[in-house]
This record gives structure tokens, sequence and C-alpha cells, in this order.
């Protein structure tokens, strides 16, 4: 209840304000009985909505399970269809992409069958993995408020036909294990942070992520954590070259932690007069160990290859002729590029767009550095994985959803914070950033559902 105020009915409630007037209130919350499973509800309110958001897009997709084949999706199946036949890749069939997505698509088909209707359901499941580890990574990074939003922007907007979402792009598969390596990357500066307090005997201060030591983390764990980090990142590679600009934030994130340590270690430890010195050999160690996880998924394809005899065509579609494409299209044509881009997937998502703008502007002026740096390093980097070869196509922006989804969850969260202090100069703002989302919200589901009423056919790949 609100100060000054006396409970006058069940809900209702008398106030005074600074001009001595009286006015009726009403309280939501007052009404609520303090019954368990209210509470159980309210406590676990966050998943029901991503379970809700998950249900939805879910039954999007397996509506449409049956879509034939897009071009690219043709080429990784006929791959994949290769590979469970015994085929290593670039034997008889050749693409200067990496090998990594061919071997989802065999994963794929191996399990739900050689038809569009057994890869769409694969691409499902994946999208769904991406939804959850998104709203994780939000919540441990941000807030609850935040980490929710950006699963439900990411999981519309993963689907709508602006980014070619309910097609099995290799883009889907290189999002899946970088956040799963963001996740942990966040994890192990947590870990850190608790293992140098508790080996000198520091007083733990709770941090903006609510987290506290409950042990001492011994070092072979956290190179054991950074080593897996590398490793999931270096999946994402495989899967398609762009993937590369998500390990390349990894090793810019380490860094970063490593040189601004000694802040937060003055910060979290109450006893500490100042800062310590930067851990130069710790933080080279660090970054030879997650480079280490980085390479060897891309050293295993070698081998692999090497020893089925493709070696030489691997290295001739993915490098050679690779580079050539990137480099095809002459910096004058690219303004070109662009526009079109902008028409096909910036104009339909402009609502999230000013969105993500507004939670720009917000992490820059109120963010913790470690949150801020984080945030617009994954957008730098991942803004130039959809810009290799100055091609821009619809489904390049798939990478870029991850960064743009989180900033819409900080301008969110922000808003939700405006509006329950009820700051009257930043009342207006905050409505107009929930209005953003609902704008979101209801243009994606009316896209994605024209898509659904489109007739679809089942087009079979298996040809043997």
């Amino acid at each position: 209840m609100p100060d000054h105020c006396f409970r006058y009915k069940t809900a209702l409630y008398v106030c005074k304000n600074s001009w001595g007037r009286q006015f009726l209130g009403f309280s939501m919350v007052e009404t609520l009985p303090s019954r368990p499973w209210v509470q159980r509800l309210q406590r676990y309110r966050a998943w029901l909505i991503l379970g809700l958001t998950i249900a939805v897009i879910l039954g999007i997709r397996l509506r449409l399970r049956d879509m034939p084949l897009e071009r690219d999706e043709g080429e990784y199946a006929y791959a994949g269809q290769l590979i469970l036949q015994g085929v290593a890749p670039y034997k008889e069939a050749y693409n200067m992409k990496l090998p990594g997505t061919y071997f989802m698509y065999a994963l794929i088909m191996a399990v739900f069958g050689q038809t569009p209707s057994g890869i769409h359901i694969g691409l499902a499941l994946i999208n769904t993995a991406s939804i959850i580890l998104i709203f994780l990574l939000g919540r441990r990074l941000l807030d609850t408020t935040a980490g929710l939003v950006a699963a439900v922007v990411f999981g519309l907007v993963s689907a709508s036909p602006s980014v070619l979402g309910l097609a099995a792009h290799a883009t889907h598969f290189v999002v899946l294990p970088a956040l799963a390596g963001m996740l942990l990357l966040l994890e192990t500066n947590v870990s850190s942070l608790k293992s140098k307090v508790s080996k000198e005997g520091g007083e733990w201060r709770e941090t903006d992520d609510g987290s506290r030591p409950e042990s001492n983390v011994q070092p072979s764990t956290l190179n054991l954590q950074l080593f897996v980090a590398g490793l999931l990142f270096g999946l994402s590679f495989i899967m398609k070259q762009q993937g590369v600009f998500f390990g390349l934030f990894g090793l810019l994130y380490l860094a970063f932690r490593r040189l601004h340590e000694p802040t937060e270690l003055k910060v979290i430890d109450a006893r500490r007069a100042k800062a310590p010195p930067i851990a130069w050999v710790a933080m080279v160690k660090e970054l030879m160990v997650f480079a280490g996880g980085l390479a060897l998924p891309y050293v295993l394809v070698c081998l692999l290859l090497w020893w089925a005899g493709a070696f030489q065509k691997f290295v001739f579609w993915t490098i050679t002729y690779a580079r050539e494409y990137a480099t095809a299209t002459p910096l004058v044509n690219a303004a070109y590029h662009l526009r079109a881009a902008f028409n096909v997937t910036i104009v339909p998502n402009i609502f999230l767009s000013l969105l993500s703008a507004a939670g720009l502007i917000m992490i820059w002026r109120d963010g913790r550095p470690r949150q801020r740096f984080f945030l617009l390093t994954l957008l730098v980097c991942s803004a130039a994985s959809t810009s290799v070869g100055f091609y821009w196509r619809p489904h390049y922006f798939i990478t870029l959803l991850p960064a743009v989804a989180l900033l819409a969850g900080v301008a969110i969260s922000r808003a939700q914070r405006l509006l329950k202090h009820n700051r009257m100069t930043e009342l207006f703002p905050g409505r107009a950033i929930f209005g953003l989302l609902q704008l979101i919200i209801f243009h994606h589901v009316l896209l994605i559902n024209r898509t659904s009423n489109a007739p679809t056919s089942t087009l079979c790949i298996n040809c043997t």
C-alpha cells in the first residue's frame, strides 16, 4: 500500500497527495489470496510464459513442417543423405560451406526421416533450444524480464518470413552452440570471481546477477569450463564460416573480463583498499585454453576429411572458392545490396529495430561495464557476420537476432523500472517502449499467420 494511505475496503485504500486532497486507489495485490498455489504460480510465472511462447512457436513450425525445401535446404539435405550412405562431404557433392550443417542434417534425417517434414521437425527442436538458451542468457546477464522478452522476441522473429526463418538454414545451427558458449562464458566469469575472493578470504557481496560463492572453485574447473565454451564456439564456426565472429566475440569478452576484473574485485570485496593489478599471465592462459577449444572442431573436421580422401576438395571449396565468392561483390555495389536487405528484412522489423535502438541507448547510459561490453561487442560481431561478401541475404540476419533480442529485453526491463517508480518525466518513454513490444508481437503474429495460410506440399528427398 502506498504511503499516506489507510485501508477503506478489501482492495480499496484512501490516500492523501501533497496538497492534502484525498483520492481512492485500488490494489490488485491485496485481492490475491496468499495461498500456496498462487505463490508457486508467481514464482514460476516466467517459465510459464516461456513455455507458452515455445508452445506457440512449435505449433506454427509443426503446422508448416510439410512445406517444400528451400534451395539451401536441398543442398544440405542431399549432403546429409550422402553422409548417411557412407559418402564423405565434398567427394560427390560440393559446396563452399563448412560441413557442420551437413552432419546436423544427417543426424536429423536419421532420427526424424528423410523428408521435409522430418527436417523441419528437427529445426523446430533446434529453435526451441535456442529460445531457452537466450532466456537463460538474458536472465544471467540482465534480469528475468530482459531474458523473457528476449526469448519471446527471438522466437517470433526467428520464425518470420522476413528472415526466411521457417527454412532450416545454416544460420539456425550457427546460433545454437554460440548461445550455449555465451552462457558458459558468463558462468566462468562468476566462477572466476568466486575463486579469487574465496581464495583470499575476502567478503563476497551480492552482485547484479545475485550470485554468492558456496565453495572455492578450482582452477582446473575454470579451465574445463573455458575449454568447453571454446568448443561450443568452434562448433558454431564449423556450421558456417560466419560463426568465426562469435568465436572472436568470445576472445574479446575473455580479454575484457580479465582487464576489468580488478575493478570488479574491489567492488565485490569490501576489505580491499585498492584494485589489484591485472593478471596478464592468467589472461594469456585463459585465452589459450579457450582458443584450444575453439580450434578443436575444425582440426577434427580436417583430420576426418583427410582420412576420407576429400581434404584437397574441402580446402578448395571452403577456402579458395569461398574467398573468391566473399570478395566478388565490388564495394560500390554494397549499397544496392544493403538497400535491398533494408526493404526485405529491416522494414518488416522496423518496430523491433526501434525497440533495440532504445535498449542500446539505455545500456550505454545506465548499464554496468560488463553488460555494456558484452552487448555492444556481441552486436558488432553479429553485424559483421551478416556482412560477409556484402550480400546481406535475409537468412544471414538470423545471426544478428540474439543481440537484437537482448537489446529489446534491455529496453523493456528499463521501461518496467520507469513505470514501477513512476517517474513522471520518463513515464511516456516507458509506455512507448511497452507499446513497441506489443506492436512487434502483433505484427509478427499476423505475418506468420499469413504465411501459415499458404498452401504447402510434400517433397521427398529420399531418392534411393
